[in-house]
């Protein structure tokens, strides 16, 4: 079971937070903690999009169209027998 926090927490918020070097010695945190910010390099925006495209989606599309545009006209003009 879980050691139930204590009720006063004023004594652990004033307590100095210390840390322990390899060799045994405390030191401050401080010098743990690295304050220098983390620069990112930022490549500047292409000037252009690649081509990456291609028109042949767009005419199988108009293919298809094509073709079925030509199935409804035949069924439209065939006779009634």
């Amino acid at each position: 079971m879980p050691d139930e926090p204590p009720a006063d927490t004023t004594q652990i918020k004033q307590t100095p937070v210390k840390a322990i070097n390899p060799s045994g010695e405390e030191i401050e945190i401080t010098e743990i903690v690295a304050s220098e910010p983390l620069v990112v390099p930022v490549e500047a925006p292409a000037s252009s999009l690649p081509k990456t495209g291609s028109p042949l989606p767009f005419l199988e599309a108009a293919g298809l169209l094509a073709l079925a545009a030509a199935v409804a006209l035949r069924v439209a003009t065939q006779e009634v027998a």
